[in-house]
């Protein structure tokens, strides 16, 4: 059998089959959710082995899982890209049917559903009132961006710079770390931020997420002094008000119209980049564009405050 020969009897089908018992690690429940019968799904997996030539699935044994080859592994990875591609193919052909109606799917941040997207969704519903707009919010990158890269979503917010990805990114805003203590902490009313040591002795509410903070401390001889984790911006903040701890967060997540006081911190923990993300081999939308283009003009201006509260550095 030739390569493309070899190439043309690969059906998509088996590929399906193959990754679904790859993530189900059960024939059985492959089977189940692809309703198939379970020998259907083996003799699939049977020929998709006879045509790679080796074997990419250790049968399991009793009620052991199902684990993947060497050469499973590897064929998996392809194989994921792939069925990902096709989908791609045709989200694009149903957005060409459908023209300027149907579903932009985006994915986002606590931060920024709250401070950022409020703006832009008002302006898109006037543009694009046949568009439904889903969004799935996120506290990590890895997710949004692989739901991106398998065409769950249509784009993304992500923070730069990106991991190794196909996804193309246009820079939004900065965002700087800040230091969120009440309005009665002592530090609230200083001339100065705190210093690194008293930052140290500071109880905190940290996200679970954003270790990075915690690995700049350390590279300068402190740990923080962490009480509480959550993921959720409202948790932090409420905690927050009622004197349980400060918290070190992108600027974004202080309410403006609230009574918390930031206290710029940027030349200690850096800042946040803020991008759009999308994937460059999709068809370009003007539904797509006309969004990028609406969250761009968003960040750009006075609405989104990034400017953490003045005069509050450390000589």
């Amino acid at each position: 059998m030739n390569e493309f020969d070899r190439v043309g009897a690969l059906a998509m089908r088996h590929l399906v089959a193959f990754e679904t018992v790859a993530e189900e690690r059960s024939f059985t429940r492959a089977a189940r959710r692809l309703g198939y019968t379970q020998s259907a799904v083996s003799h699939q997996m049977a020929t998709l082995e006879r045509l790679v030539g080796k074997q990419l699935i250790e049968r399991p044994k009793g009620s052991e899982a199902a684990t993947l080859t060497e050469a499973g592994e590897i064929l998996h990875r392809h194989a994921r890209a792939l069925i990902s591609r096709v989908k791609l193919a045709y989200d694009d052909l149903d957005g060409l049917a459908e023209g300027v109606g149907g579903t932009f799917r985006f994915g986002t941040y606590q931060s920024a559903s709250t401070s950022i997207l409020p703006h832009v969704l008002r302006e898109f519903a006037l543009q694009f009132p046949r568009v439904q707009v889903h969004l799935t919010e996120a506290v990590d990158d890895l997710t949004l961006i692989r739901d991106v890269e398998e065409g769950r979503l249509d784009a993304t917010f992500v923070t730069l710079p990106l991991p190794d990805t196909p996804l193309s990114a246009l820079e939004l805003l900065r965002d700087p770390f800040v230091l969120l203590v009440a309005p009665d902490s002592p530090f609230a009313g200083r001339a100065e931020a705190p210093s690194l040591a008293e930052i140290s002795q500071v109880p905190l509410i940290a996200w679970r997420s954003w270790l990075g903070v915690e690995d700049s401390m350390r590279e300068r001889g402190y740990a923080l002094n962490v009480i509480m984790r959550s993921d959720d911006s409202d948790t932090v903040r409420s905690l927050v008000a009622a004197g349980v701890g400060a918290a070190i967060v992108p600027r974004l997540i202080v309410d403006p119209a609230g009574s918390l006081v930031p206290l710029a911190l940027d030349d200690v923990f850096g800042e946040r980049i803020l991008a759009l993300a999308w994937h460059p081999e999709r068809r370009r939308t003007p539904v797509l564009d006309a969004f990028t283009e609406l969250v761009r003009s968003v960040c750009a201006s006075d609405v989104v405050n990034v400017s953490p509260r003045p005069g509050l550095r450390r000589g």
